[in-house]
């Protein structure tokens, strides 16, 4: 399930961070020419709206449900995806799962 509130709702799973830096997150967006929804402008501006974002949803998610997003403590594996392929996130996802059911 991919979800911001899903490690939230199912106790069960195995809940996975994937975080970047946000630096590299306005240039993964500003150079998506197929995203849709997402301002446009500047990398600046879009780092500002990205992180403006993050903070509202998180008020809101606290606000709502008691959920703070940003305690990484609810999670089973964080990983940060800023200077990795999507093959070496896959890879430490599977290699995190099955270290996490042998336990």
């Amino acid at each position: 399930i991919d979800s911001r509130l899903a490690w939230l709702f199912v106790n069960s799973a195995f809940k996975i961070y994937i975080t970047c830096s946000p630096e590299v997150a306005a240039l993964r967006v500003s150079a998506d020419k197929v995203r849709t929804g997402e301002p446009g402008g500047s990398r600046e501006e879009i780092l500002k709206h990205l992180l403006e974002r993050q903070k509202e949803e998180n008020e809101r998610f606290k606000l709502f449900y008691g959920a703070d997003c940003h305690n990484l403590d609810n999670f089973d594996f964080v990983i940060d995806s800023s200077h990795s392929t999507v093959e070496e996130i896959a890879t430490s996802i599977l290699k995190a799962f099955e270290e996490k059911k042998r336990i």
